[in-house]
């Protein structure tokens, strides 16, 4: 005998506030009829296809360029860049080459990874780059106790590597679910 049984749901993105939708979902034979086609988007949420911490919207990916963890990871580079350049002379091929380096081994990881196969691997590659983060991280203390920066310039660098650092463990744990799931 077929039975449908009408289920109101309500779906909030609390992230993105952009999918507020009330949907009827109708369940026969033990699967999902869909009624609508916001009901598609809602169900599609429902089984975990969407995760706004890492997509800038709902549309497929094509490019790393696209990860906002790629586009955080190339202000980074450009504030370290900016930044070695007020070293003394003597860093120049130490200090600020070592950073210079860290901050572009963030973005050619994050690249690399997304080019990858396999979701380990890049879940790998996107560890490498956290590493690289973290580098950047203490070689500006370094430079912070040389003098060689002022604590605005440590205070903004660092910062914006915290950012990074929360978007690249964001998007590794998108890609350990994504594993798990696929």
């Amino acid at each position: 005998m077929l039975q449908i049984y009408l289920k109101k749901r309500e779906i909030l993105n609390s992230h993105n506030d952009f999918l507020m939708q009330k949907s009827y979902l109708c369940v026969s034979f033990g699967g999902w009829l869909i009624v609508n086609c916001y009901s598609l988007i809602v169900f599609l949420y429902y089984i975990g296809f969407f995760h706004s911490q890492i997509m800038e919207s709902t549309k497929s990916l094509n490019s790393f360029k696209e990860l906002k963890c790629w586009k955080e990871g190339v202000v980074l580079r450009k504030m370290v860049r900016e930044l070695s350049k007020k070293f003394p002379l003597e860093e120049k091929y130490k200090l600020a080459d070592q950073m210079i380096r860290a901050s572009r081994s963030v973005t050619n990881n994050i690249a690399e990874g997304f080019g990858r196969f396999h979701y380990q691997e890049n879940i790998q590659f996107c560890r490498v780059s956290r590493g690289s983060v973290c580098e950047i991280q203490d070689d500006l203390e370094i430079t912070f106790e040389e003098n060689y920066i002022s604590k605005e310039e440590f205070e903004s660098v660092d910062n914006q590597a915290i950012k990074c650092l929360q978007l690249l463990n964001g998007y590794i744990n998108y890609l350990v679910k994504a594993k798990k799931e696929g």
